[in-house]
């Protein structure tokens, strides 16, 4: 079943033509179509031997996997790259953990120690919808409250 998840997997991406996931979002609906096929261990499973695991998990959470290892995004935001720790970040808090709301709030503030090139507006203003808690709402209140957005 991992290998039929992977291939169908390469296919959806494919058909982007290089365009966003997040962008398009049939993608994210014929992704999750995939995930609840599969199930979500496979789903899980290819996420973390992906070579960009990080990225393949926070597209796969924001097209509705849950069930994630807490343990291994935390993992995943002690890392270096701000983009993969940011992303580690968003998918916490996508899942509802309060850790994910803690970090996401230092990004908010640019106090964490990575957020010196994440940009508030642009990149986590859209990423809040993919939140479905009203923390999120919260938080983008008050993202444009300090930013005046």
């Amino acid at each position: 079943m991992y290998l039929e998840f992977e291939k169908k997997y390469t296919e959806l991406s494919k058909a982007l033509h290089g365009f966003n996931p997040e962008d398009e979002d049939w993608f994210l609906i014929e992704l999750l179509k995939l995930i609840t096929e599969y199930g979500t261990n496979v789903a899980c499973e290819f996420a973390k031997n992906d070579s960009t695991a990080i990225y393949t998990t926070e597209i796969l959470i924001k097209a509705g996997l849950r069930g994630v290892d807490k343990t291994l995004l935390l993992q995943y935001t002690k890392g270096e790259d701000e983009y993969d720790v940011y992303g580690a970040v968003l998918c916490l808090a996508i899942c509802g953990y309060i850790e994910g709301f803690e970090l996401l709030d230092q990004f908010i503030d640019k106090t964490h120690r990575l957020s010196k090139n994440i940009d508030p507006i642009s990149e986590i203003i859209g990423d809040l919808e993919f939140i479905n808690d009203k923390r999120a709402i919260i938080m983008e209140k008050r993202l444009r409250k300090i930013y005046n957005y």
